[in-house]
């Protein structure tokens, strides 16, 4: 498979163990998610609920390693950490902004992958 930028393809089939459906889940779950998390980012930092965007940045982190992410995954920990903190909230937009962009762009190499995986499929039928 191709390196992507945003998105990690051995560390995705390491997780799935190679299995087309659980990556097909994995990555349909991180679709349904970043809207979401979008709008709850946004959300507690425009209410200045810092400890709970603290531990949205924790619950992301997670999610995103799946895919390995790593530039997001290393920006929501340090808002975990500002944030639980409530250390520099001028600095928390910074954050929701590389979420958006990452995720967008990190969305069209999963596309990618998930067109090669139909590919792959269709070509064993």
């Amino acid at each position: 498979m191709t390196n992507y930028t945003y998105v990690s393809w051995d560390l995705i089939n390491e997780v799935s163990d190679g299995n087309q459906e659980l990556i097909i889940d994995l990555v349909n779950m991180f679709y349904q998610q970043v809207p979401v998390y979008s709008e709850q980012l946004n959300h507690l930092n425009a209410t200045k609920d810092y400890i709970a965007l603290g531990k949205l940045a924790h619950k992301i982190k997670g999610s995103v390693s799946l895919l390995g992410i790593t530039d997001l995954v290393k920006g929501m920990k340090e808002l975990e950490s500002l944030a639980s903190e409530g250390r520099e909230p001028q600095r928390y937009c910074e954050y929701i902004d590389l979420f958006n962009t990452t995720c967008a762009k990190a969305t069209i190499e999963l596309n990618d992958i998930l067109n090669r995986i139909k590919i792959h499929s269709h070509d064993k039928h």
